[in-house]
């Protein structure tokens, strides 16, 4: 994959010596410094298998060497490891495996030397179909698959662009299929762009109902009618915002729909109306996109047309439901499961006398195995703020009783991917730390979108971020880009144990800052969260 690193997903160590005191050598000599001398020499290997584009999947790769004496073990081991990993490639990819020439046309193969725990991955595969299969694992839980997670954001977001856009007629039947949620069609419609987008619902417009098909291309793209009947726009008024329009959009084609000649604009029109009342959405916007197609009186009930204005009430204690009695799907606190997980320190024992390996305590025998890995997130270094969120929630009106109501969560995460990134456009592939700040699992579905972000919430980011230099002396004259580049857009790995989450911040040489931080983050639970994060982050 270009610009992608090797990855390695997790390492265990077995190590056997002729008695306890050497085990225990061993184990601190492996500790100290098994990446600095280890991961340069898999990195060498790795390089002569995979030379070019596309990429080649191990799920499992096992070495043997030997080593005379401990005192020996870190000067000889790099070599062995070199020898042996390259012995492995070429038993699994073929003798002429390493060092083949780049290839200048076609993808190179995605190979699959043994299996491992809930992985299942074809020999041969094409380094196409990897793509895809990564894009359909995003769209169905708002994360990335572990070998693409942590990949640079202008690499990996116009690949999955690509990918929608080629695969238009795949989601087209996935649509025939049914059984995907809202949150996979508002990524999908996101990731599609406008011509994307109009074109899986011309894709679909035989199957559609026409009051249906002509709904979502005016929400899709409301500056043209997309070629398919869409009849006379209405005069004026302001297009809804793309985060709206997306959210309406998803929701019908999730929406089961009935006989598509027979659909009537008061059905599609209720779904619109579930969307916006879930939201306290602006209803005049709407009324003024949609008007001309759906009935006034059935999008806003006792309201005016296209002139009325504010929110559509949302009473929590009367939702509404879309045709078919298919209840709107909001995000969940605290559920679903994320990555569990722990570091990946090597096992030590000594030889027994009967000359059996002792078992690795670490060695897991379940087939759940594949949900404790941790999670590497994106602006963990956000744990910085956590004094000051509950201030900037206040001060942009997201908080209610000291908590985050479900309808406020998606501003609140743009908000805190502004404060990391300074970006406006989001997509919920950057938010697994976020989501665990707002309290939600990293894989519980959360929309966002560019336009939920008020000019006045930028403003208010902006000033937290100074008052965070202020009363952070040590940094003195460091800009807000400055604090965003060096502290807050930090990758971080992410586990739950039993006690709650664990985030391990990735180190760099000024880290040394954090010895003068006026404030924990060792710690953090704040008001509308239920699980605590502990962090760690090394100072030196």
């Amino acid at each position: 994959m270009p610009g992608a690193p090797h990855r390695i997903r997790r390492q265990r160590w077995t190590v056997r010596t002729g008695s306890a005191a050497g085990a225990f050598a061993v184990r601190g000599l492996l500790r100290g410094g098994w990446e600095e001398a280890l991961l340069p020499a898999f990195e060498r290997a790795f390089d002569r298998a995979a030379p070019g584009p596309g990429v080649i999947r191990i799920p499992r790769l096992e070495i043997r060497v030997s080593v005379a004496s401990e005192e020996e073990l870190m000067e000889v081991l790099p070599g062995l490891v070199y020898q042996e990993v390259c012995a492995q490639l070429r038993g699994l990819l073929g003798d002429d495996a390493l060092d083949r020439p780049v290839r200048s046309g076609g993808p190179e193969r995605v190979v699959a030397g043994g299996s491992a725990p809930g992985e299942s991955v074809p020999g041969g595969v094409a380094a196409g179909e990897h793509g895809f299969a990564a894009l359909l694992h995003y769209l169905r839980t708002g994360t990335l698959p572990w070998a693409e997670a942590g990949r640079p954001r202008d690499e990996v977001v116009p690949e999955l662009e690509a990918d929608c856009r080629a695969g238009v007629h795949r989601f087209a039947d996935l649509w025939r299929g049914g059984g995907e949620a809202e949150a996979f069609w508002f990524r999908l419609l996101q990731l599609l762009g406008e011509d994307g987008a109009l074109a899986l619902v011309e894709a679909l417009a035989a199957e559609l109902s026409l009051v249906r098909a002509r709904v979502l291309a005016r929400l899709l793209a409301p500056s043209r009618d997309a070629g398919l009947p869409a009849g006379p726009r209405a005069a004026g008024g302001v297009a809804p915002a793309l985060y709206a329009r997306l959210r309406v959009a998803a929701a019908l084609l999730a929406a089961p729909q009935g006989s598509a000649a027979a659909e009537a604009p008061e059905e599609v029109a209720a779904v619109v109306r579930t969307v916006l009342h879930a939201d306290g959405a602006e209803i005049a916007p709407f009324l003024s996109l949609l008007g001309d197609i759906l009935p006034v009186t059935a999008l806003a009930p006792g309201r005016a047309g296209p002139g009325g204005s504010g929110a559509l009430p949302s009473d929590e204690s009367e939702p509404e439901t879309a045709p078919g009695g298919t209840a709107l799907r909001r995000p969940g606190r605290q559920g679903g499961g994320v990555a569990r997980g722990s570091a990946s320190d090597p096992s030590v024992s000594p030889e027994e006398p009967n000359g059996d390996e002792v078992p690795d305590p670490g060695r897991r025998t379940d087939e759940g195995e594949e949900d404790d890995f941790p999670l590497l997130v994106a602006s963990a270094g956000l744990v910085l703020l956590h004094p000051f969120l509950p201030a900037l929630f206040e001060n942009t009106g997201l908080l209610e009783a000291g908590g985050l109501p479900e309808r406020s969560l998606p501003r609140a995460a743009a908000l805190l991917h502004h404060a990391a990134t300074g970006r406006r456009d989001v997509l919920e592939l950057e938010l697994g730390m976020v989501k665990t700040l707002l309290g939600l699992a990293p894989d519980t579905p959360l929309p966002v979108a560019e336009g939920v972000l008020r000019d006045s919430d930028v403003e208010e980011v902006e000033g937290l971020l100074q008052a965070v230099i202020g009363h952070w002396s040590v940094l003195k004259s460091t800009s807000v880009e400055g604090l965003r580049g060096s502290f807050l857009s930090r990758p971080g790995l992410l586990h739950r144990d039993e006690n709650g989450w664990v985030l391990r911040v990735e180190p760099a040489a000024f880290d040394v800052l954090l010895d003068h931080l006026p404030w924990g983050i060792g710690i953090v639970r704040l008001p509308w969260m239920t699980q605590t994060i502990y962090t760690e982050w090394t100072t030196h």
